[in-house]
């Protein structure tokens, strides 16, 4: 067995100079630390980067590529797009919500290899914009797929279609007071309270602001099939 100290990097530095470092003893032996662990098939390292999950995830979709390439001749544009939601999109769309966004480049890292396989799918050159061929396929970029998820999740912690744990992180701020203000009647949630730019980029703070900004009629839908279809709508446009 092992363990992790979580931490920013700075934390995670002033940890290691210290002589009193954490030691943890189960059954009587000591466990050994390790810096990153895959979890239900995440890699979670200790400061919370996800630069190992992002290697990870582009590997294995850069394994697929090869693979979508050498059948491309023998095989139809519906068959070409449907071995693609199996063996990249699944790849892609696995907790993308949790890690997904925390830096730019993972997100230019991943999308450069979604217009990869649909430039591939549709045989186009290279100089296609990848905006027509998202398009062409009714994509959305990898960017706008953590969108979708972040906000599909919050509908169902809303609508209690997910664990109880969520109940106390996405407050409805209608909750909060009892003024009829166009705020709280809006389907608006409560941001929690910021003070610096590395808690913008975690996932409830940055999950909340993306509710928040929906339109107020696609905040109101209490079906998840119909939310789900309007969204995609939605973020596509």
């Amino acid at each position: 067995m092992n363990f992790m100290v979580l931490g920013t990097k700075q934390r995670i530095l002033a940890h290691d100079k210290e002589d009193n470092q954490v030691s943890i003893m189960y059954n009587g032996s000591a466990l050994s630390r390790v810096r990153s662990t895959k979890c239900l098939g995440v890699i979670i390292d200790e400061k919370l980067s996800w630069n190992e999950q992002i290697d990870y995830v582009c590997k294995k979709v850069f394994t697929s590529l090869s693979m979508l390439r050498r059948i491309r001749p023998f095989l139809e544009r519906k068959d070409m797009n449907l071995l693609y939601n199996c063996l990249i999109q699944s790849q892609l769309d696995y907790c993308c919500e949790i890690w997904g966004s925390r830096y730019e480049t993972h997100m230019k890292r991943l999308e450069t290899l979604q217009k990869r396989a649909a430039r591939m799918i549709l045989n186009a050159n290279y100089f296609t914009p990848s905006i027509e061929l998202f398009k062409d396929l009714n994509w959305l970029p990898f960017h706008k797929r953590v969108m979708y998820f972040r906000c599909v999740f919050i509908h169902k912690c809303i609508n209690n279609l997910s664990s109880e744990f969520f109940n106390n992180i996405f407050l409805d701020v209608s909750t909060t007071h009892s003024f009829n203000t166009r705020h709280a009647v809006n389907g608006n949630l409560v941001l929690p309270k910021c003070n610096t730019e590395y808690f913008k980029k975690s996932f409830i703070y940055s999950a909340i602001s993306l509710w928040n900004s929906l339109p107020n009629d696609l905040k109101l839908i209490n079906s998840v099939f119909c939310f789900k279809g309007k969204l995609k709508k939605y973020l596509i446009s």
